[in-house]
């Protein structure tokens, strides 16, 4: 089967939220326009990626999320149909799903209309249909999985291996910015002779806040402080209210700030002392190779991609999932150790440099596009 090069590229997001997956989305638009390939965007209304995308006026069209993630078939043919009157003038090569969560209108879309297409699968789910799917559709369509602990998964519950590409997010080095540490801790009433670590992405029950909220409450006599960087995401008002509570139960009131979602996390990253990520599953791990490329040493847990981006006692530090002690011990030694914090770090950005590039991984994306 041989197809011409790409030029124009189709995305399906099933959220205009503002987390891992869509800073990743907006990664791969960005570096493919200025490679020259156009890009536009069929998403739900309502939400920061659109705010996002006018920035870089990209031309989106706003599609009811029930319908974007319907898996009936007579009414994802019927989406097909009504999506393709709306995207035909701009006559894309790839149509390029950015979530398992909305495969269905974009693959069928593309075996309709005999349009090459691509899922990008960033989690551990794997619904039967979903892998027929992919293997009724091979190879005009194929699946770029986030991690090799992803592909591993789906190999495992009947996917056609073939129709598996690994590529490792990227993510770029930060433009320094002009606020010294001094001035953007103080903005929280922050004093920065204090050790800081931080935790970023959005809030969520499975991204392991209450474990390292339980674990700072081990080492109240360290002078250390915590900064949680992201919205509260899925059922927020639970989460939020048990958070808080652990909070006020380990009194770490004045030890915690809650930042909300943070546009530039990067002005407080490269600020931080140690990146912290206890996740309770972790498919890729965006927030480790954004701390490794401010040259943070990382501490994560043994699970899914920080096994592949982190590496243990040269990068970073791993513990046990769903745990509290082992992060409290990993914290300890990195806090009462400035130099192996350096370590860590400057061999964590040679690491990012080498793999997790921005570079690298958008050469990836139009090499597989264009096989």
């Amino acid at each position: 089967m041989s197809f011409r090069p790409v030029s124009r590229v189709l995305w399906v997001s099933p959220t205009a939220d503002f987390g891992g997956a869509e800073r990743n989305l907006m990664t791969m638009i960005r570096e493919l326009n200025v490679r020259g390939i156009k890009s536009m965007v069929i998403l739900p209304p309502n939400g920061r990626l659109i705010d996002e995308l006018s920035v870089l006026g990209v031309p989106t069209i706003v599609y009811s999320a029930t319908e974007l993630k319907s898996g009936q078939i007579v009414r994802v043919m019927v989406n097909a149909i009504r999506l393709w009157f709306k995207v035909r003038r701009f006559k894309p090569d790839i149509i390029h799903s950015n979530s398992i969560f909305c495969m269905y209108v974009p693959v069928i879309l593309g075996a309709m209309f005999r349009i090459r297409s691509v899922v990008h699968w960033a989690d551990f789910d794997h619904r039967l249909g979903d892998i027929r799917l992919i293997n009724a559709t091979f190879p005009r369509n194929r699946v770029i999985a986030v991690s090799e602990a992803i592909k591993t998964t789906l190999v495992a519950h009947g996917m056609n291996s073939n129709a598996i590409e690994v590529i490792h997010n990227g993510t770029a080095v930060p433009i320094d910015s002009d606020a010294d540490r001094k001035s953007v801790l103080g903005a929280w009433g922050i004093s920065d002779d204090t050790i800081i670590l931080g935790i970023t992405g959005r809030i969520d029950n499975w991204k392991g806040h209450r474990y390292l909220l339980q674990a700072l409450g081990e080492l109240s006599d360290l002078n250390i402080h915590l900064i949680i960087m992201g919205a509260f995401h899925g059922d927020y008002a639970g989460l939020e209210s048990e958070l808080r509570e652990l909070c006020r139960r380990y009194q770490l009131t004045d030890r915690v700030t809650f930042t909300g979602y943070q546009s530039h996390p990067f002005r407080i990253v490269r600020h931080l002392d140690i990146v912290v990520c206890p996740s309770d599953y972790e498919p890729f791990g965006l927030v480790a190779i954004e701390a490794m490329a401010c040259e943070k040493p990382v501490i994560a847990t043994a699970t899914g991609g920080f096994l592949e981006t982190v590496v243990d006692g040269e990068t970073g530090i791993l513990v046990p999932c769903k745990t509290v002690h082992p992060i409290a011990d990993a914290i300890r030694q990195l806090v009462l150790n400035p130099d192996r914090r350096y370590q860590l770090g400057a061999a964590g950005f040679r690491r990012f440099q080498r793999w997790f590039s921005t570079e690298r991984f958008i050469e990836s994306v139009i090499a597989f596009y264009n096989r």
